[in-house]
Parts: structure tokens; C-alpha cells; sequence
């Protein structure tokens, strides 16, 4: 044991890989329906390495921490200012009531408890699970008129605090807000649920969880008997259909081709043929015998989202884009 603790001490880039290792492993497993989840995991698995007393470089400190932030501001940032624009001020009083009572709460339970400043700091941030409280409260000990050694203890006592009172803040809250809340409110959660989202789905609009039984597009395995689509290109067959239907692949001779515009239609071919409602439905018959072939149909669909930032495409109709280079796009 004692090597180990040489060895993390000395290289205490292992002991973050160790840390991070176990604590996604530790994460991960399940007590019954029960689960730390990886962020717990790696806190849990950090306070146990961190008994060995292991050095963390200041700087090591900082740059996580500043990366820490980017990532959160990142991917919430944009979130938050689309909430601004529905429910704004019913969250940002919901925010300001739970941040001045959980500061109260903090600083009443550290008084009464004669925690230090450094706990102080990691209770309020672990029990909030806000990690942007670690660097406020680290850089604030850093400017106390104390020694080094104070200070190192202070900053070592904010992450403890963090990582223990974290695990509450996370599972606790999943608890209390299940078990207790509903009962403090006499609220059938279940009931309330299952309310929810019947009214989410009123008018006959699909939930956030469910999608139509009745897809906007269909994607058919057609065998081409004769004319008007043997012998003709794949280009002229989209063309005559306004670029609404769409061949995406051809079974020719027990081979699969992708079909580009250029590609010639031979009777026998089977078609994976694409297309809404309303544009493929008259021409099923027309095409020719409907098959069943998985293989065939076995592609990706992708759904993307799109930034328009070419003047070309400025004014003009989505159809008159579809038209000009939509090939494949719906």
C-alpha cells in the first residue's frame, strides 16, 4: 500500500486516470434500481484516492476548472436563453428562491455545526451540485490573509465536502422530490404524471416520447415490370416527379447499386423507392410489384439541422431548393 501511495504521490496524473476509472465503474453498477451515476462515481472514487494525500498542482486545478465551466456554459448556455423566452421569470425566481435558501441553509448548518470556511464552501456546492462554487471558494481562500498551510487545508476541506454532501445533492434530491414532496403537497405523483401527459398529447398531437403511427414518409421495395421507369435513368424518373420521389438504391442482377442520377432503370430491378404520402401513393401501381427485401432497404436516414449562411440560398422557397440540389433531402 504504501508503494501505491508513493507512486500516486509522485505521479499524480495516475491518480486522476484512477480516479476517473473507478468512479465510472462505481458509477455504473446498480443496487437494485439504484445507481451512483458517473459524476457521484468519480466524486465518491476521488474522496477515497484523496486519502492518500495526494498533491494536486494549482495549475492542474485551474485549467480543469476553466474547461469545467466552458463545457457547462456550452451546452446550457443556449438552453437557458431559449427557457428565457417561454417561462423566464417563473424559472429565474424559481432560481433566485433556491439560491438564497440554500445559501442561508449552508451558512446556518456550518455555524451551528462550527464547520470551517472551506467546509462551509464544499456543503453549500455539493448540496446545490453546483461545481462553479469550488472555484468562487477556491479563489477566495487563495486571497485570505493566512498561511500556505491554512490554506492548502481550507482548499483540501471545500472538495471533501463537495464530494460527500454531492451525493446527496444528487440522490437525495431524486428521493425527497419522489417520496416526500408528494406527500407534503397531498399530490398523486403518479396520477399528476400520467395527467401530464395526457394534456401534453390533446388534439391528437404525439407526447415528446411518442412519434405517429402515420410516418410523413415512406420508403417502399418495388420490382419494375416495363415502362414508363424501365429504361430510363434515375434522374429523369425524379425529374418527372418533380424531385419528390426519390430512388435511394437498385437491387440489379442480385447486386446492390446506389442509385445516382445517371444510373439506368432495366426491367426486373428492384427500387428502394422514397417519398411522402401523397407523391409515392398514385404511382404504386405504376411502378410495379411490390417486394419484400430487407437488405435493400437497410440504409441510414439522418435528420440534421441546418444553418443558412450562403446569399444563393437568400429569398428563395425551400422547394425552389429542393429542385435546384435536393436529391436525397426531404
Amino acid at each position: 500500500m504504501t508503494v501505491i501511495a508513493e507512486l500516486l504521490q509522485g505521479h499524480p496524473e495516475i491518480a486522476l486516470f484512477a480516479a476517473l476509472s473507478l468512479g465510472f465503474f462505481l458509477g455504473k453498477r446498480k443496487v437494485g434500481s439504484f445507481s451512483l451515476g458517473t459524476s457521484a462515481g468519480v466524486l465518491l472514487a476521488g474522496v477515497l484516492i484523496g486519502q492518500l494525500r495526494i498533491p494536486i498542482p494549482a495549475l492542474l486545478k485551474a485549467v480543469s476548472f476553466a474547461l469545467f465551466i466552458f463545457v457547462v456554459g456550452y451546452r446550457v448556455g443556449p438552453q437557458f436563453f431559449r427557457g428565457l423566452r417561454g417561462e423566464g421569470l417563473r424559472l429565474a425566481a424559481l432560481a433566485l428562491i433556491l439560491d438564497v435558501t440554500g445559501l442561508l441553509t449552508a451558512y446556518a448548518a456550518a455555524v451551528l455545526l462550527g464547520y470551517d470556511k472551506g467546509t462551509a464552501a464544499g456543503l453549500l456546492g455539493g448540496s446545490l451540485t453546483q461545481s462553479a462554487i469550488l472555484g468562487s471558494a477556491g479563489d477566495a481562500i487563495a486571497r485570505l490573509d493566512r498561511g500556505p498551510e491554512v490554506k492548502r487545508l481550507l482548499s483540501d476541506n471545500v472538495s471533501v465536502a463537495y464530494a460527500v454532501t454531492y451525493l446527496f445533492g444528487t440522490a437525495g434530491v431524486a428521493w425527497f422530490l419522489s417520496r416526500v414532496g408528494p406527500r407534503l403537497l397531498g399530490v398523486d405523483l403518479a396520477a399528476a404524471c400520467a395527467a401530464l401527459g395526457r394534456g401534453s398529447g390533446e388534439d391528437g398531437e404525439a407526447v415528446p416520447c411518442e412519434i405517429p403511427a402515420r410516418g410523413p414518409f415512406l420508403i417502399r421495395a418495388f420490382r419494375v415490370q416495363g415502362p414508363p421507369w424501365a429504361m430510363a435513368t434515375v434522374g429523369e424518373v425524379e425529374a418527372a416527379h418533380s424531385g419528390r420521389v426519390l430512388i435511394e438504391r437498385i437491387r440489379h442482377r442480385g447486386g446492390l447499386l446506389e442509385a445516382d442520377p445517371d444510373t439506368l432503370i432495366h426491367p426486373g430491378d428492384t427500387l428502394a423507392v422514397a417519398g411522402n404520402h401523397d407523391e409515392l401513393f398514385p404511382l404504386l401501381k405504376a411502378i410495379g410489384e411490390e417486394v419484400d427485401d430487407p437488405e435493400l432497404l437497410a440504409f441510414p436516414l439522418e435528420t440534421v439541422h441546418v444553418v443558412v449562411t450562403s446569399k444563393a440560398a437568400d429569398g428563395r422557397t425551400l422547394e425552389e431548393l429542393l429542385r435546384a440540389r435536393g436529391r436525397g433531402v426531404s
